[in-house]
């Protein structure tokens, strides 16, 4: 009805300090909220541009907290999850550093093996380095031999790769036969036909007699060459003669030769027994000095000698040769010695290849078990880092799925937000609804003011509403969910 007060009152609540002397009260705590001509005119007819105060929808604003609140969250768990990546590479950097360590170090064994006769064997893993690390790492280490060790056994099967080592055949001794023996034993006596026998053998001169006789007594002498009175004669002579028969001469004789024989055959065995040594090429004078062992044994056959020359100066004497085995003793055993190391070399030297394959083997095997300590210690710094990274993989695994619940979460709550245009459509029915139908809220078309709603009248004046900037970014991150407006 017209007239009753409806716009005075409207007035007064829209306004309570323009009418003080007026009051009001209400039950509760609740402020009056007016539509009226005053509002209209204060908000839109004479206001150039409506300030961006009102909500669309409250649903949208506590959406939107939600969201920001998410948001946080998933920008903690993004660094959080960063930092373990980055906690990983640190890892396995330390992995990779010390994988190069150890294969530095193993690779200063190659410049040893270089610098000897195995170096032929480092065929095809000179470089790269790890190549060759690899190579030794494959090896078991049970081999503790040191390739110095491996190099002299090489060069040795090198040294007679084409000719075979001669071994050492020592010559049979010289040995007298049973006759010989017996003429040494048996005393030379002059003839029991003189009568000069009896005396000398009494005074036992017979080779002095023999001496004086040969050295002395000349042809037609007649003076007694040690006393000088004249008594030598015929009978003298005779007597003499008588004693010094053709058997006493015959049997001195056979000393004589055996003298000689003896000599000779043992200088030619002693010549014998250095000339097998130095022809085999396995013997080592350094290591197998024969020299002072054979110098022994020919001192023995000398003595022997001696006893023989003793022998003719004095056919009466019964002589013994020594035994002289034990002086050769030593040096069979050496002989033995030196034949075995021909016997190992000739028997390589026959499977020569599998045996290079043998010594080369063993030199990769060699190689693993003096570096096992760098192995070792790789070892444990990977396993170290590879338990560290299995841990950090395993929260990295969690922390990823929390991320892409909250990143499915923010974009469930913005599915939920309403969209701008929608809104404004049900805006505008809305005034409709009520009445309102001199105006409507639609998108400005100047180009300065893009992006900006404006209040429209129809075709003249258009009213400045609100800017409303809606950035919807279609890049995601690593957890799938879009950043808060």
């Amino acid at each position: 009805m017209n007239g009753t007060g409806k716009s005075t009152i409207s007035k007064f609540l829209y306004d309570l300090d323009r009418f003080p002397s007026c009051n009001f009260n209400i039950d509760g705590s609740f402020s009056p909220t007016v539509y009226n001509q005053s509002f209209i005119d204060d908000n839109f007819v004479n206001s150039s541009m409506q300030e961006g105060v009102f909500t669309l929808s409250k649903d949208n604003a506590d959406l939107e907290a939600r969201v920001v609140e998410k948001s946080k969250l998933r920008e903690k768990l993004l660094a959080i999850y960063n930092k373990i990546k980055s906690d990983i590479s640190l890892a396995k950097q330390a992995q990779d550093d010390a994988l190069k360590s150890a294969i530095d170090e193993v690779f200063k064994q190659k410049h040893v093996i270089e610098k000897s006769s195995l170096e032929p064997f480092l065929k095809s893993f000179k470089t790269p380095k790890r190549k060759f690390y690899e190579q030794v790492e494959r090896q078991k280490g049970e081999n503790s031999q040191s390739i110095n060790d491996l190099d002299i056994e090489y060069q040795s099967l090198n040294q007679f790769d084409k000719n075979l080592p001669k071994a050492i055949i020592l010559p049979a001794p010289p040995e007298l036969s049973l006759e010989d023996i017996i003429v040494l034993s048996e005393p030379i006596v002059g003839s029991t036909n003189s009568q000069l026998c009896d005396f000398i053998a009494k005074l036992d001169n017979l080779y002095w007699v023999k001496s004086g006789k040969e050295e002395y007594l000349k042809e037609h002498q007649t003076k007694c060459p040690f006393c000088q009175k004249e008594t030598i004669d015929e009978s003298f002579r005779s007597e003499l003669s008588a004693l010094f028969d053709k058997t006493y001469e015959h049997g001195v004789e056979k000393v004589q030769a055996i003298e000689s024989s003896y000599c000779q055959n043992f200088t030619r065995y002693i010549d014998s027994i250095k000339t097998e040594f130095t022809n085999c090429s396995m013997y080592d004078q350094e290591q197998h000095d024969v020299d002072p062992l054979i110098e022994l044994l020919e001192r023995a056959y000398r003595d022997n000698l001696d006893l023989i020359k003793s022998k003719v100066k004095s056919p009466s004497l019964g002589i013994e040769l020594n035994d002289c085995s034990d002086k050769l003793n030593p040096i069979n055993k050496l002989a033995d010695e030196i034949n075995k190391l021909v016997d190992s070399v000739a028997l390589k030297i026959k499977k020569f290849e599998e045996n290079e394959k043998d010594i080369r083997n063993r030199m990769w095997d060699s190689l693993r078990y003096h570096t096992d300590g760098i192995f070792s210690l790789k070892q444990r710094i990977v396993e170290e880092k590879s338990s560290e990274i299995r841990l950090l993989e395993n929260k990295l695994e969690r922390v990823k799925q929390i991320g892409l619940k909250v990143a499915n979460r923010i974009s469930t709550l913005r599915s939920k937000t309403s969209n701008i245009d929608d809104t404004i459509d049900r805006i505008n029915e809305s005034l409709k609804s009520l009445g309102i139908t001199g105006f409507e809220i639609i998108a400005s078309r100047e180009q300065e003011q893009k992006n900006y709603f404006v209040l429209s009248r129809g075709c003249s004046g258009q009213l400045i509403l609100a800017t409303v900037l809606e950035s919807w970014y279609l890049t995601s991150d690593s957890f799938g969910a879009k950043p808060a407006l």
